[in-house]
């Protein structure tokens, strides 16, 4: 796992930098960082049993019933919440959810009951993730300006540089277009991963939108500092409209350690946290961005 300066005292926390003009290093630094857009959203489907349908077939229907309502509802918002000017960037992006792909995220909670008209039905809650088509959500992303509150949630993580020598100290920076909830996670070499925020000492991970943050910043009582092993890293931020899902952790002196797959990680973070339903009833839903920044260390 990789070596903290000060180990014993690590704290980690995300400081607010005053924002101004991107510089040089800024720029070129986000230009190469990555991230994948979603939207989340907790939907209901159901099904009755009609004529000789099995109850076996209500839950598969009931269960594509959900999906799909889940895809018709994602398209449907975007097409009318999304504010972008001169309304190509607005197709296209319509266009990306449309074929994009819809999975469950979240274990269902399911319900037999009885209807007054339709007799026995079948209601399963679901909640899923509607991926865009990532071809299509490249080509929109690029014509987009980059700090517009109006476009999807789009987060930029980097650091100072792409490659570190041992012995060298480096920092991890965020900004996003608008405000949002994160999760940061760092890999070293190994594949160990620690979860850097939230942590024991700095619970608060809501970040406000078009401000620059620095882990850690110069007032921070810690740096971070390149030891063995070495090769390549990568730091990862889960982000959400809402508040994101917890990961699976264990203490490990300032930070926690992450003690399942990547691929778990990824599913546990996109279980957003919804608040109650409002009282119109419409399906809550929440905008995700996955950001990762890759770096290198050796000797």
């Amino acid at each position: 796992m990789r070596s903290y300066f000060v180990k014993a005292a690590l704290t980690i926390v995300l400081v607010c930098v005053v924002g101004g003009p991107a510089s040089a290093t800024e720029s070129a630094a986000t230009s190469a960082a990555k991230g994948t857009a979603s939207i989340v959203a907790d939907v209901v489907g159901f099904a009755c049993l009609e004529g000789k349908r099995s109850r076996d077939k209500a839950v598969q229907m009931a269960m594509a019933d959900a999906i799909q309502k889940g895809r018709e509802y994602v398209v449907s918002l975007v097409e009318a919440k999304t504010t972008l000017e001169a309304g190509k960037p607005k197709a296209e992006l319509v266009s990306a959810y449309a074929n994009g792909t819809i999975r469950v995220i979240k274990e269902p909670i399911e319900n037999w009951y009885k209807d007054p008209a339709m007799g026995e039905c079948f209601e399963v809650q679901v909640q899923v993730e509607a991926v865009p088509n990532e071809e299509e959500m490249a080509k929109m992303v690029g014509t987009l300006p980059p700090d517009d509150p109006a476009a999807p949630l789009i987060v930029k993580v980097w650091t100072d540089r792409e490659s570190y020598k041992e012995g060298d100290k480096f920092r991890v920076k965020l900004k996003a277009n608008k405000s949002f909830y994160g999760t940061v996670v760092y890999q070293d070499a190994s594949g160990t991963r620690v979860q850097l925020l939230p942590n024991p000492y700095r619970k608060d991970n809501y970040f406000l939108g078009n401000r620059l943050y620095e882990l850690p910043d110069a007032a921070d009582k810690y740096e971070l500092v390149v030891s063995p092993p070495f090769g390549g890293e990568r730091v990862t931020v889960y982000a959400s409209t809402e508040p994101v899902g917890e990961l699976s952790t264990e203490p490990a002196g300032k930070v926690y350690l992450l003690t399942e797959s990547r691929e778990q990680n990824e599913r546990r973070s996109r279980s957003i946290k919804f608040a109650p339903k409002d009282a119109a009833g419409a399906p809550k839903t929440a905008e995700f961005f996955e950001a990762t920044a890759d770096l290198s260390t050796g000797h």
